[in-house]
């Protein structure tokens, strides 16, 4: 039985020796291997959603910014199409065409009378004031044709008056402004 009891003994003491040594080893692969892989992970985690966040905006900026290339391609089109300002005076070009749109519209009367020029710091204001009588849609085609020019002009002043005893027929009195750059 003494026998017995020492196996017995001997089987505790094992047992505990080999507890203790599983403990030591569950300690030690949580503080060697789980801990710091799970912070890693956390880590790798907050990363992650980071660059998503940041992909994110990054993606609304891109598309922000087609959307602005798009609309300064249109401006670019717009300015291509719109009006010029001549970088010299071209009042003796521009009378010729007026005239020309007045013979086409086949406009009585016609005058013009060149007002004194007004000069600003980047550019010269022409004053032109201009008189004619017609039939109101052939008025209307010539106003249609100056206005339709690819160089800037504006109308300051348009007087229309019906004529009495000629129903369609209008008299007009017409000021407007050319523009070219200063040199």
């Amino acid at each position: 039985m003494k026998m017995l009891r020492e196996q017995v003994a001997w089987c505790t003491r094992a047992q505990w020796v080999m507890g203790i040594c599983a403990l030591a080893l569950l300690v030690g692969f949580y503080l060697v291997g789980y801990a710091p892989a799970s912070h890693r992970l956390a880590e790798l985690d907050r990363q992650i959603a980071n660059t998503r966040s940041e992909l994110a905006n990054t993606q609304g900026k891109a598309n922000t910014l087609t959307m602005i290339t798009k609309d300064v391609q249109k401006l670019k089109e717009k300015l291509e199409n719109s009006k010029k300002l001549p970088s010299q005076n071209d009042l003796p070009q521009f009378i010729k065409d007026v005239e020309m749109f007045s013979r086409n519209s086949s406009l009585r009367g016609y005058t013009q009378n060149v007002l004194k020029p007004i000069r600003n710091e980047t550019y010269w204001q022409m004053p032109i004031e201009l008189k004619f009588e017609g039939d109101f849609n052939k008025v209307f085609t010539f106003l249609q044709q100056t206005e339709a020019q690819k160089r800037l002009t504006r109308v300051k002043k348009i007087e229309l008056k019906a004529k009495d005893h000629d129903p369609g027929q209008v008299q007009v009195t017409l000021t407007m402004n050319i523009y070219y750059l200063t040199e």
